[in-house]
């Protein structure tokens, strides 16, 4: 079983380099192992790399349906620390889909089940809630909530969430009209994502800092 526990982050790393056939083969290789031995909390917690695989695919749909099957079984289990994260990841995917008051819920969810030390989950749930308060005329908030959970982020060594939050706080002041702050922040996580790997996360920054046109003119 210790074989079958490797491939969901191996997934995730072949998914930040855009092979996401090879990156779902390994969570679902990983999923019917799970399920062959009985490993409810094990088939459970896969969802917490299936799900930002689907993520990183553009997929929010696919990453609803991973997320949603850890979300319940986790709630069931009475699993508070990886329903907050199933419940954080859940919103980005709803939010992904435009489902507005949907992922407030669930990021909601999110912040009243996690830990004040799980410093991952709280900037998750952060993000998520800033930049729905900022597609919905909330900005002073959405700002305050993003520059916490980038704060939060240097409480851990995850260049992905450093980058995540730091393309989050450029959302939301581009959403209120900082563009060149914005394009700041936005080039800042093209750093983070580039040293941790993550080309595909890298690339959506470069596009919305505008450095990739740069490049395509040269």
């Amino acid at each position: 079983m210790l074989a079958a526990a490797v491939l969901p982050p191996t997934g995730g790393l072949h998914a930040m380099r855009g092979d996401f056939e090879r990156a779902r083969s390994l969570y679902e290789r990983a999923r019917a192992s799970f399920e062959e031995f009985g490993l409810r909390v094990a088939q459970a917690s896969l969802s917490l790399y299936s799900g930002p695989i689907e993520l990183l695919a553009g997929e929010p749909l696919a990453a609803e349906h991973e997320l949603r099957r850890g979300y319940d079984l986790l709630e069931a289990m009475g699993d508070r620390s990886r329903f907050s994260t199933a419940a954080a990841f859940l919103a980005q995917a709803l939010y992904a889909q435009s489902r507005l008051d949907e992922a407030n819920t669930v990021a909601l969810a999110a912040a009243a089940a996690a830990s004040t030390y799980d410093f991952y989950t709280q900037a998750v749930w952060r993000g998520t809630r800033a930049l729905i308060l900022a597609r919905t005329g909330g900005f002073q908030q959405a700002e305050r909530l993003a520059r916490e959970a980038l704060e939060l982020t240097e409480e851990t060594d995850s260049l992905n969430l450093a980058g995540d939050a730091l393309l989050v706080l450029a959302e939301v002041l581009a959403t209120s009209g900082g563009i060149a702050e914005a394009t700041a922040y936005a080039s800042e996580a093209v750093h983070r994502y580039r040293e941790k790997g993550n080309k595909i996360s890298a690339r959506r920054a470069e596009q919305f800092a505008g450095l990739d046109r740069g490049r395509r003119r040269a």
